[in-house]
């Protein structure tokens, strides 16, 4: 079964949309988005810090840190914020974390929303 999606646009801070695609909802990561190797080389950010990471399976590894703009485009509106981006390499599409869901929720009052069938996630108005 194909996990559930979000569309998604991804910038620099304070550019125009650069990088557009889908990303994968982990509700397991408590943290806001993580991307991978093809976004890195379209948007060329600049790296802020170096964290060590716990993934899936217990193992501590070292990762990078960017600063980027997520923009969620959906029927009636986009959401627009500010992020930090963990930067994982082997990573095969970006992934979105329970930190930037709930952060959207709250600020924008807004509940997400699944598709069952289309498998695709998006926000609504409360």
């Amino acid at each position: 079964m194909t996990k559930p999606q979000f569309n998604l646009a991804l910038a620099r801070d304070g550019e125009t949309i650069g990088y557009r695609g889908t990303a994968l909802l982990d509700t397991g990561f408590d943290g806001y988005i993580v991307i991978n190797r093809e976004i890195v080389n379209f948007l060329k950010p600049t790296f802020t810090k170096k964290i060590a990471l716990n993934i899936g399976n217990n193992q501590k590894v070292m990762a990078v840190v960017c600063d980027i703009y997520v923009i969620f485009e959906t029927l009636t509106q986009d959401y627009s914020f500010g992020v930090e981006a963990i930067y994982m390499p082997s990573e095969s599409q970006p992934i979105i974390g329970s930190r930037l869901i709930q952060e959207i929720c709250v600020n924008e009052n807004t509940n997400l929303v699944f598709d069952y069938l289309g498998k695709k996630l998006s926000f609504a108005s409360r």
